[in-house]
């Protein structure tokens, strides 16, 4: 093997080609990405984000903000907002700053359409996925010349992952690429600090830091490029370097958290904000940040609505149930992340992986300095995922996937030899391969070496493969049932927080995530076709004790459950509370039901998402059945 010999100049007849090609393929990433996302209905997040980026650029009220991206909720909310779009909740919803509410208005408010409502917003992210796609192919041109880029860019326009979340209203993408680009100007402005660049990578930095609460991360990984270069030869100015880049360092963050307070219009609480945050969540959770946030607050450090989103973000993951490999737990596991990756990325990228990694990509002196904040990124976020407790997708790790995809590019390395180049040809037709066979449905992929997506249910749930997403499916489904004459009883348990009745959806619903949405409290399950959302199905979001195996301890509740509600005192009680304990008792049912039906393969599935079960009197007779009888 023979390293590259370094990029050719932008005119060069290669890079020309390398251009153009790249450029195809970013356009086929826009549009196998938008086609996409006509088959996806609302997806759980997108209501909550379109919502509070509306209600942001409407009031420049940040009450709204819980730490998951203000500015890439106002940039997808943009059509919307310079269209004369509205929120139509009631005034208790904006009081409560009930951001749920408000995004669901949104969608659902009168006879709208919340595909023409999400479509242009969904365009918004995806243009930045372009531009995050750009990057990728830029950085790997500058360290492995056109093969390399290409072959980063390939990866990425294939990835999985990437087409199903840069489509969606969320933070995760603009997340990625804010913290790409700020990585990029800081170890320019690191290299050779100036005005200039020093300026430049503050605003990147504020932007970043305008994006998800992990934006905070951006802080230590700044300390390690900052360490990096000063450590680096020659030794003898190494005091002097120390103390450029404790003022270039200094100097950027200063003008980050400076861009923080312009966003919010200098201004610490929002002009004509009557109700106060609700920081007893935030003050009241474990650890050493809470107290820190406490200070910022009482000394106005910075906007408290930007504080309170930061707080928010930190007290909602320390409680968070996690699934993987039919596993449930509160407080998740360092394994989760290497699992997800394991499972949700396509073979031929993890084969390209190995061969950058045979190729000696530690070993190039030469690439160093381009490298560098490539490794802090992956190492810095790396370590934080290993000890987070937000356990429930993938798309927490999209900002790994960029430089990932970008030293993955040294693969190009291999193409000098025969074999070298059928090694990467094999890599990149299997990732695409896999990646075209899960089109449309792309959120819901899982590799051919874990079973592929029929069996995702089993290796993961919630944001990995069950968000929500698949209501479009689930009425086409229903329609081709119709068609056929089968109009048995039908029952949903949906993980999501769109409102299904207005997708067209007809089924008694089950316990789900949002239970206010149910328009039916059933007391009763019978015969029928259930159709149960992945996350549903596993428990995860049902009580603790009802997650799980079904055992003795669940049983015992259930009958005394059961024993109250036969006895007078059930019989007298009022209207609300014998409907509460109807209520218990349907979803404890549906967990012992669930359980049941994790033992047998489904009848049927619907986009990889939603399991159909078709279940007869003797089998749900025989799944509700008191045990040891």
């Amino acid at each position: 093997m023979t390293a590259p010999s370094g990029p050719e100049p932008l005119g060069s007849p290669h890079a020309l080609v390398a251009h153009a090609l790249a450029a195809l393929l970013l356009a086929a990433l826009a549009l196998t990405a938008d086609c996409g996302a006509r088959w996806s209905g609302p997806a759980f997040d997108e209501p909550l984000h379109l919502g509070a980026g509306l209600a942001h650029l409407s009031t420049g009220d940040f009450r709204l903000d819980q730490g998951t991206g203000v500015l890439p909720q106002m940039w997808a909310a943009l059509p919307l907002w310079r269209g004369g779009g509205s929120l139509d909740a009631d005034a208790s919803a904006w009081s409560e700053a009930d951001v749920w509410e408000l995004g669901r208005s949104l969608l659902y408010a009168g006879d709208r359409d919340p595909a023409a409502v999400l479509r242009p917003a969904r365009r918004m992210v995806l243009a930045l996925g372009v531009v995050l796609g750009a990057g990728v192919y830029l950085w790997s041109l500058r360290l492995h010349g056109p093969g390399g880029a290409l072959i980063s860019l390939a990866l990425y326009a294939v990835c999985p992952n990437l087409l199903a979340h840069a489509s969606l209203v969320t933070s995760d993408v603009p997340t990625a690429l804010a913290f790409l680009a700020a990585m990029g100007a800081a170890a320019a402005a690191l290299a050779r600090p100036s005005l200039l660049r020093v300026a430049l990578a503050g605003v990147a930095a504020g932007l970043l830091f305008l994006c998800k609460a992990t934006s905070l991360l951006f802080a230590p990984m700044l300390a390690v490029l900052a360490a990096w270069r000063v450590a680096a030869p020659p030794a003898a100015d190494r005091i002097a370097r120390a103390r450029r880049m404790l003022a270039a360092t200094g100097a950027l963050l200063a003008l980050g958290l400076a861009c923080v307070w312009a966003a919010h219009g200098l201004a610490f609480r929002p002009a004509g904000a009557d109700a106060p945050l609700d920081w007893s969540r935030v003050d009241t959770s474990p650890g050493a940040f809470p107290p820190l946030l406490r200070v910022a607050r009482e000394g106005r450090l910075l906007p408290e609505t930007w504080l309170h989103g930061v707080g928010y973000a930190w007290a909602t993951t320390r409680d968070r149930v996690a699934f993987a490999a039919g596993r449930t737990s509160n407080e998740g596991w360092w394994w989760y992340f290497p699992y997800t990756v394991l499972v949700k990325t396509p073979l031929g990228t993890l084969g390209m992986f190995a061969l950058a990694a045979a190729a000696g990509l530690r070993g190039m002196r030469r690439q160093r300095a381009g490298t560098a904040p490539l490794w802090i990124l992956l190492g810095v976020y790396g370590v934080a995922s290993l000890v987070s407790s937000v356990n429930i997708g993938i798309r927490h790790l999209l900002p790994m996937l960029a430089p990932a995809l970008i030293l993955a590019g040294a693969a190009v390395r291999w193409c000098d030899t025969r074999w070298g180049r059928a090694a990467v040809a094999l890599c990149l037709a299997a990732a695409a391969a896999e990646s075209f066979a899960a089109w449309p449905h792309h959120l819901s992929f899982v590799n051919r070496a874990f079973g592929g997506p029929a069996a995702g249910y089993q290796r993961l749930v919630d944001s990995n493969l069950d968000w929500g997403q698949d209501l479009p499916a689930l009425v086409a489904h229903q329609r081709e049932l119709r068609a056929r004459g089968d109009g048995e009883p039908c029952y949903l348990a949906y993980f999501g927080s769109a409102l299904p009745e207005r997708h067209g959806v007809a089924c008694a619903r089950l316990p789900g995530f949002f239970d206010a949405a149910a328009p039916l409290r059933a007391s009763e399950l019978g015969p029928g076709l259930y159709y149960l959302s992945a996350t549903m199905l596993q428990g995860v979001y049902l009580e603790p004790e009802l997650r799980g195996p079904w055992g003795a301890p669940q049983e015992a509740r259930l009958a005394s459950l059961d024993a109250l509600l036969a006895s007078p005192l059930g019989a007298t009680a009022d209207r609300t509370s014998r409907a509460r304990l109807e209520w218990l008792r349907l979803r404890m049912r549906f967990a012992k039901l669930s359980a049941a039906l994790r033992a047998r393969p489904p009848d049927d599935r619907v986009a990889d998402s939603i399991l159909v079960y078709r279940v007869g009197a003797d089998e749900l007779a025989a799944a509700l059945a008191p045990q040891g009888s």
